[in-house]
Protein backbone atom coordinates (compact mmCIF):
# COMPACT_ATOMS: atom_id res chain seq x y z
CA UNK A 1 0.00 0.00 0.00
CA UNK A 2 1.39 3.48 -0.78
CA UNK A 3 1.95 5.83 1.79
CA UNK A 4 -0.54 7.85 0.56
CA UNK A 5 -3.14 5.19 0.70
CA UNK A 6 -2.58 4.23 4.08
CA UNK A 7 -2.61 8.23 5.62
CA UNK A 8 -5.76 8.63 3.68
CA UNK A 9 -7.72 5.67 5.01
CA UNK A 10 -9.95 5.75 7.04
CA UNK A 11 -9.23 1.86 9.16
CA UNK A 12 -5.94 4.53 9.82
CA UNK A 13 -7.76 7.04 11.32
CA UNK A 14 -10.13 4.78 13.41
CA UNK A 15 -7.02 2.98 14.28
CA UNK A 16 -5.14 6.08 15.71
CA UNK A 17 -8.54 7.36 17.01
CA UNK A 18 -8.54 4.12 19.25
CA UNK A 19 -5.01 3.99 20.49
CA UNK A 20 -5.52 7.75 21.91
CA UNK A 21 -8.33 7.06 23.41
CA UNK A 22 -6.81 4.20 24.87
CA UNK A 23 -3.99 6.13 26.03
CA UNK A 24 -5.86 8.99 27.28
CA UNK A 25 -7.33 6.86 29.52
CA UNK A 26 -4.86 5.21 30.87
CA UNK A 27 -2.75 8.69 31.38
CA UNK A 28 -6.17 9.98 33.10
CA UNK A 29 -6.21 7.08 35.46
CA UNK A 30 -2.62 6.48 36.11
CA UNK A 31 -1.38 10.07 36.10
CA UNK A 32 2.59 8.59 36.78
CA UNK A 33 2.42 7.41 33.55
CA UNK A 34 2.67 11.09 32.31
CA UNK A 35 1.00 9.73 28.91
CA UNK A 36 -0.08 13.24 27.80
CA UNK A 37 3.89 14.54 27.81
CA UNK A 38 5.32 11.49 26.31
CA UNK A 39 6.75 11.01 23.15
CA UNK A 40 4.85 8.64 21.35
CA UNK A 41 1.29 10.12 22.43
CA UNK A 42 2.91 12.91 20.68
CA UNK A 43 3.61 10.32 17.84
CA UNK A 44 0.07 9.32 17.80
CA UNK A 45 -1.94 13.29 17.44
CA UNK A 46 1.24 13.49 14.31
CA UNK A 47 0.01 10.37 12.32
CA UNK A 48 -3.73 11.29 13.41
CA UNK A 49 -2.85 14.57 12.14
CA UNK A 50 -0.74 13.53 9.13
CA UNK A 51 -3.72 11.35 8.34
CA UNK A 52 -6.00 14.10 8.17
CA UNK A 53 -4.29 16.68 6.16
CA UNK A 54 -3.46 14.00 3.36
CA UNK A 55 -7.29 13.32 3.41
CA UNK A 56 -8.21 17.04 2.97
CA UNK A 57 -5.39 17.25 0.25
CA UNK A 58 -7.02 14.25 -1.85
CA UNK A 59 -10.76 15.77 -1.82
CA UNK A 60 -9.64 19.42 -2.44
CA UNK A 61 -9.52 19.53 -5.94
CA UNK A 62 -13.42 18.23 -5.94
CA UNK A 63 -14.59 20.65 -3.52
CA UNK A 64 -13.03 23.61 -5.53
CA UNK A 65 -14.54 22.52 -8.55
CA UNK A 66 -17.71 22.07 -7.41
CA UNK A 67 -17.43 25.82 -5.66
CA UNK A 68 -16.31 26.97 -9.56
CA UNK A 69 -19.46 25.22 -10.81
CA UNK A 70 -21.82 27.33 -12.12
CA UNK A 71 -25.09 25.45 -10.32
CA UNK A 72 -26.71 26.34 -7.75
CA UNK A 73 -27.30 23.91 -6.72
CA UNK A 74 -23.79 22.19 -7.05
CA UNK A 75 -22.43 25.85 -5.53
CA UNK A 76 -24.98 25.06 -1.88
CA UNK A 77 -23.63 21.37 -2.17
CA UNK A 78 -20.26 22.25 -2.38
CA UNK A 79 -20.72 24.70 0.89
CA UNK A 80 -22.39 22.07 2.66
CA UNK A 81 -19.01 19.83 1.53
CA UNK A 82 -16.95 22.71 3.32
CA UNK A 83 -18.00 21.87 6.86
CA UNK A 84 -15.98 18.67 6.31
CA UNK A 85 -13.11 20.60 5.62
CA UNK A 86 -13.83 22.83 8.77
CA UNK A 87 -14.19 20.02 11.41
CA UNK A 88 -10.75 18.66 9.86
CA UNK A 89 -9.39 21.72 10.08
CA UNK A 90 -10.58 21.91 13.56
CA UNK A 91 -9.15 18.68 14.68
CA UNK A 92 -5.72 19.90 13.03
CA UNK A 93 -5.61 23.11 15.13
CA UNK A 94 -6.89 21.01 18.10
CA UNK A 95 -3.99 18.84 17.74
CA UNK A 96 -1.43 21.76 17.32
CA UNK A 97 -2.88 23.14 20.84
CA UNK A 98 -2.40 19.76 22.17
CA UNK A 99 0.97 19.25 21.09
CA UNK A 100 2.12 23.02 22.10
CA UNK A 101 0.69 22.11 25.16
CA UNK A 102 2.46 19.18 25.82
CA UNK A 103 5.84 20.19 24.76
CA UNK A 104 5.55 23.72 27.01
CA UNK A 105 2.77 23.57 29.38
CA UNK A 106 2.81 22.43 33.16
CA UNK A 107 1.35 21.75 36.22
CA UNK A 108 1.63 21.37 39.82
CA UNK A 109 0.36 21.18 43.19
CA UNK A 110 1.16 24.04 46.12
CA UNK A 111 -0.16 23.66 49.62
CA UNK A 112 -0.41 27.18 51.13
CA UNK A 113 -1.86 27.13 55.27
CA UNK A 114 -3.78 30.37 55.93
CA UNK A 115 -1.80 33.63 56.79
CA UNK A 116 1.50 31.98 54.88
CA UNK A 117 3.09 32.66 51.51
CA UNK A 118 4.54 30.33 49.03
CA UNK A 119 6.50 30.73 45.80
CA UNK A 120 7.27 27.01 45.02
CA UNK A 121 4.97 24.53 43.62
CA UNK A 122 5.39 21.02 43.11
CA UNK A 123 5.09 19.67 38.77
CA UNK A 124 3.46 16.52 38.04
CA UNK A 125 3.84 13.57 38.47
CA UNK A 126 7.36 13.78 39.37
CA UNK A 127 6.56 16.29 42.13
CA UNK A 128 10.12 17.87 41.36
CA UNK A 129 9.85 21.87 42.87
CA UNK A 130 9.79 24.92 40.62
CA UNK A 131 10.15 28.40 41.65
CA UNK A 132 7.03 30.64 40.56
CA UNK A 133 9.26 34.00 40.62
CA UNK A 134 6.76 35.39 43.11
CA UNK A 135 4.59 34.48 46.08
CA UNK A 136 1.18 33.28 46.22
CA UNK A 137 -0.33 34.22 49.93
CA UNK A 138 -3.45 32.81 50.88
CA UNK A 139 -5.07 35.72 52.88
CA UNK A 140 -7.99 33.83 54.12
CA UNK A 141 -9.74 30.86 53.77
CA UNK A 142 -13.41 30.03 54.13
CA UNK A 143 -15.52 26.58 54.16
CA UNK A 144 -19.32 26.40 54.22
CA UNK A 145 -21.03 22.98 55.58
CA UNK A 146 -24.49 21.19 55.08
CA UNK A 147 -26.37 20.28 58.48
CA UNK A 148 -24.84 16.54 57.91
CA UNK A 149 -21.25 17.90 58.17
CA UNK A 150 -20.22 17.57 54.29
CA UNK A 151 -18.63 20.53 52.54
CA UNK A 152 -20.84 22.91 50.91
CA UNK A 153 -18.73 25.44 49.28
CA UNK A 154 -14.89 26.39 50.37
CA UNK A 155 -13.08 29.38 48.90
CA UNK A 156 -9.61 30.87 49.03
CA UNK A 157 -8.51 34.81 49.24
CA UNK A 158 -5.41 34.94 47.44
CA UNK A 159 -2.84 37.28 46.55
CA UNK A 160 0.23 37.68 44.74
CA UNK A 161 3.30 39.37 45.87
CA UNK A 162 6.75 39.95 45.03
CA UNK A 163 9.89 42.00 47.06
CA UNK A 164 6.82 42.40 49.39
CA UNK A 165 4.87 44.59 46.15
CA UNK A 166 1.08 43.41 45.73
CA UNK A 167 0.53 42.54 42.14
CA UNK A 168 -2.50 41.18 41.96
CA UNK A 169 -4.74 38.72 43.88
CA UNK A 170 -8.37 36.93 43.49
CA UNK A 171 -10.96 34.51 44.98
CA UNK A 172 -10.71 31.19 44.00
CA UNK A 173 -13.74 29.01 43.68
CA UNK A 174 -14.29 25.55 42.70
CA UNK A 175 -14.38 25.35 39.01
CA UNK A 176 -13.69 29.56 39.21
CA UNK A 177 -9.65 29.42 38.49
CA UNK A 178 -7.40 33.03 38.62
CA UNK A 179 -5.21 33.62 35.94
CA UNK A 180 -2.17 35.60 36.84
CA UNK A 181 1.29 35.86 34.62
CA UNK A 182 0.17 33.34 32.16
CA UNK A 183 -0.65 30.97 34.70
CA UNK A 184 -3.86 29.90 36.18
CA UNK A 185 -4.60 28.33 39.45
CA UNK A 186 -7.05 26.34 40.78
CA UNK A 187 -8.67 25.23 44.13
CA UNK A 188 -7.84 21.60 44.05
CA UNK A 189 -8.38 20.73 47.54
CA UNK A 190 -8.01 21.87 51.55
CA UNK A 191 -7.61 20.65 55.52
CA UNK A 192 -6.76 21.40 58.48
CA UNK A 193 -2.81 21.52 60.57
CA UNK A 194 -2.25 21.48 63.76
CA UNK A 195 0.07 24.33 64.12
CA UNK A 196 0.54 24.49 67.99
CA UNK A 197 -0.31 22.89 71.76
CA UNK A 198 -0.19 23.74 74.89
CA UNK A 199 1.17 21.70 77.24
CA UNK A 200 1.82 21.58 81.08
CA UNK A 201 4.08 19.81 82.99
CA UNK A 202 3.54 19.08 86.57
CA UNK A 203 6.18 16.62 89.51
CA UNK A 204 3.84 17.50 92.28
CA UNK A 205 6.16 20.31 93.16
CA UNK A 206 6.85 22.69 90.14
CA UNK A 207 4.62 23.46 87.35
CA UNK A 208 5.24 24.54 84.29
CA UNK A 209 3.50 25.72 81.11
CA UNK A 210 4.44 25.93 77.32
CA UNK A 211 3.31 27.01 73.95
CA UNK A 212 5.05 24.80 71.24
CA UNK A 213 4.74 23.96 68.02
CA UNK A 214 5.71 20.97 65.90
CA UNK A 215 9.61 20.84 66.61
CA UNK A 216 10.01 23.25 69.55
CA UNK A 217 12.15 22.11 72.59
CA UNK A 218 11.51 23.64 76.03
CA UNK A 219 13.14 22.14 79.42
CA UNK A 220 11.47 21.76 82.83
CA UNK A 221 12.95 22.96 86.25
CA UNK A 222 15.07 19.59 86.79
CA UNK A 223 16.69 20.77 83.28
CA UNK A 224 14.46 17.59 81.88
CA UNK A 225 14.03 18.74 77.66
CA UNK A 226 10.70 17.99 76.20
CA UNK A 227 10.73 18.55 72.17
CA UNK A 228 7.43 18.06 70.14
CA UNK A 229 7.28 16.27 67.69
CA UNK A 230 3.81 15.54 66.36
CA UNK A 231 0.73 17.42 66.74
CA UNK A 232 -2.45 16.48 65.71
CA UNK A 233 -5.87 17.79 66.17
CA UNK A 234 -7.52 14.29 66.06
CA UNK A 235 -5.57 11.03 66.50
CA UNK A 236 -7.20 7.57 65.75
CA UNK A 237 -10.57 9.85 66.53
CA UNK A 238 -9.34 10.00 70.24
CA UNK A 239 -9.08 13.26 69.83
CA UNK A 240 -6.41 16.48 70.20
CA UNK A 241 -2.78 14.87 71.10
CA UNK A 242 0.92 15.52 70.82
CA UNK A 243 4.04 12.83 70.44
CA UNK A 244 6.89 14.32 72.40
CA UNK A 245 10.24 12.91 73.23
CA UNK A 246 11.25 13.96 77.10
CA UNK A 247 15.09 13.33 77.81
CA UNK A 248 17.15 13.59 80.95
CA UNK A 249 21.01 12.73 81.78
CA UNK A 250 19.81 9.74 82.69
CA UNK A 251 16.90 8.26 80.87
CA UNK A 252 15.00 9.23 77.25
CA UNK A 253 10.92 8.31 76.70
CA UNK A 254 8.87 8.92 73.51
CA UNK A 255 5.28 9.28 74.23
CA UNK A 256 1.64 10.76 72.52
CA UNK A 257 -0.47 12.72 75.47
CA UNK A 258 -3.89 13.44 75.02
CA UNK A 259 -6.11 16.47 75.84
CA UNK A 260 -8.86 13.93 76.27
CA UNK A 261 -6.72 11.09 78.49
CA UNK A 262 -9.46 11.46 81.69
CA UNK A 263 -12.12 10.21 79.44
CA UNK A 264 -9.83 7.60 77.25
CA UNK A 265 -9.14 6.67 80.97
CA UNK A 266 -12.27 5.79 82.03
CA UNK A 267 -13.36 4.16 78.56
CA UNK A 268 -10.71 1.76 78.98
CA UNK A 269 -9.30 1.35 82.28
CA UNK A 270 -6.38 -0.37 81.06
CA UNK A 271 -5.28 2.11 78.62
CA UNK A 272 -1.79 3.41 80.24
CA UNK A 273 -1.19 0.01 81.28
CA UNK A 274 -1.59 -1.76 78.13
CA UNK A 275 0.13 1.16 75.71
CA UNK A 276 2.64 2.66 77.52
CA UNK A 277 3.33 4.85 74.74
CA UNK A 278 -0.19 6.76 75.71
CA UNK A 279 0.74 7.35 79.12
CA UNK A 280 1.24 10.82 79.89
CA UNK A 281 3.44 10.27 83.52
CA UNK A 282 5.46 7.53 81.62
CA UNK A 283 8.61 9.92 82.90
CA UNK A 284 8.85 10.16 86.24
CA UNK A 285 8.56 12.02 88.46
CA UNK A 286 6.88 14.44 85.30
CA UNK A 287 3.41 14.17 84.21
CA UNK A 288 2.53 16.10 81.02
CA UNK A 289 -0.85 17.16 80.10
CA UNK A 290 -2.24 18.39 76.95
CA UNK A 291 -4.54 21.77 77.08
CA UNK A 292 -5.24 22.31 73.88
CA UNK A 293 -4.29 22.68 70.11
CA UNK A 294 -4.27 25.17 67.78
CA UNK A 295 -5.18 24.18 64.42
CA UNK A 296 -5.85 26.47 60.94
CA UNK A 297 -6.98 25.53 57.44
CA UNK A 298 -4.64 24.91 54.18
CA UNK A 299 -5.75 25.24 50.95
CA UNK A 300 -4.64 23.11 48.02
CA UNK A 301 -3.90 25.09 45.21
CA UNK A 302 -3.71 23.53 41.74
CA UNK A 303 -1.11 25.78 39.30
CA UNK A 304 -0.85 25.23 35.42
CA UNK A 305 0.14 26.76 32.40
CA UNK A 306 -0.69 25.89 28.98
CA UNK A 307 -0.23 27.79 26.04
CA UNK A 308 -1.67 25.37 23.78
CA UNK A 309 -5.51 26.38 25.39
CA UNK A 310 -6.12 29.21 22.56
CA UNK A 311 -5.42 26.90 19.84
CA UNK A 312 -7.70 24.36 21.00
CA UNK A 313 -10.24 26.91 21.52
CA UNK A 314 -10.03 28.16 18.14
CA UNK A 315 -10.10 24.27 16.83
CA UNK A 316 -13.50 23.99 18.27
CA UNK A 317 -14.69 26.77 16.85
CA UNK A 318 -14.08 25.65 13.13
CA UNK A 319 -15.62 22.44 14.14
CA UNK A 320 -18.63 24.02 15.84
CA UNK A 321 -18.36 26.39 12.00
CA UNK A 322 -18.04 22.69 10.03
CA UNK A 323 -21.05 20.84 11.93
CA UNK A 324 -23.29 24.41 10.97
CA UNK A 325 -22.22 23.63 7.27
CA UNK A 326 -23.10 20.24 7.53
CA UNK A 327 -26.76 20.79 9.22
CA UNK A 328 -27.16 23.35 6.13
CA UNK A 329 -25.84 20.54 3.22
CA UNK A 330 -28.84 18.48 5.64
CA UNK A 331 -31.59 21.17 5.27
CA UNK A 332 -30.63 22.06 1.77
CA UNK A 333 -30.41 18.43 0.70
CA UNK A 334 -33.84 17.80 2.44
CA UNK A 335 -35.86 20.91 0.95
CA UNK A 336 -34.40 19.24 -2.74
CA UNK A 337 -35.90 15.85 -1.70
CA UNK A 338 -38.94 17.37 -0.76
CA UNK A 339 -39.54 18.99 -4.14
CA UNK A 340 -38.65 16.43 -6.14
CA UNK A 341 -40.16 13.85 -4.80
CA UNK A 342 -37.41 11.44 -3.98
CA UNK A 343 -35.06 11.07 -1.32
CA UNK A 344 -31.50 11.99 -1.32
CA UNK A 345 -28.96 10.46 0.93
CA UNK A 346 -25.43 10.96 -0.97
CA UNK A 347 -22.57 10.80 1.44
CA UNK A 348 -20.46 13.09 2.88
Amino acid sequence: MKPTRLFASTRTAVGLLALIAAASTAGTFAPSLDVFRSAWFALLLILLALNLAVCTAQRTPALWKGIRSSGPSSRKEAAGRLGLYFIHGGVLVIIVGALIGAVSGFSGEMRIAEKESAGVFHAAPQGAARELGFSVRLDRFLVEHYSGGAPKTFRSDITFVRDGAVLGGGVLLVNHPVSFQGLRFFQASYGREAVAAELTADDGRRRAARRMAAGDKCFLPDGTSVRVLRIEEDLMRMGPAVKLQVESKEKEALFWVFQRIEELEEQYPDVSAAHPQFNPGLFKPWRLRLNGVEGRYYAGIQVARDPGAPWVAAGAVLMLAGLALLFFRIIVNGVHSSRSGKADFRPL
